[in-house]
């Protein structure tokens, strides 16, 4: 299902800095609203791991990108709330049209998860 350059065991190995977010739900709840997430900003889901807590996602070629390359980690930091990292990744170093993914991914959580 995934395309371009990077292959997915790259993504979580070369896991780096993002931005994260803690929300006050429970990790469950946070799992469950990233796929909407993902789905409403045009990204594509390409793969989910629940047992080692990460999501990859990425956004199309388009004639002005190669795209982006998305890693989004949950962790249960209790049992009321969940801690949400976001890395994006062009996949060509020098695509200057691609997006970063981080923001507003996070963004996107807070209006669906409401205050944190």
């Amino acid at each position: 299902m995934g395309y371009g350059c990077i292959p997915t065991f790259s993504w979580i190995k070369d896991e780096g800095e993002g931005y994260s977010r803690v929300y006050q739900k429970p990790v469950q709840v946070v799992w469950d609203a990233i796929p909407i997430m993902i789905r409403e900003l045009g990204a594509v889901m390409v793969d989910e791991n629940k047992k080692k807590g990460y999501f990859l996602a990425e956004n199309k070629i388009s004639s002005l990108s190669h795209g982006e390359k998305i890693l989004i980690v949950v962790e249960k930091v209790d049992e009321t709330s969940a801690k949400v990292k976001v890395q994006s990744k062009r996949v060509w170093r020098s695509d200057i049209a691609a997006n970063s993914w981080e923001l507003p991914m996070l963004n996107k959580l807070d209006e669906m998860l409401g205050p944190r």
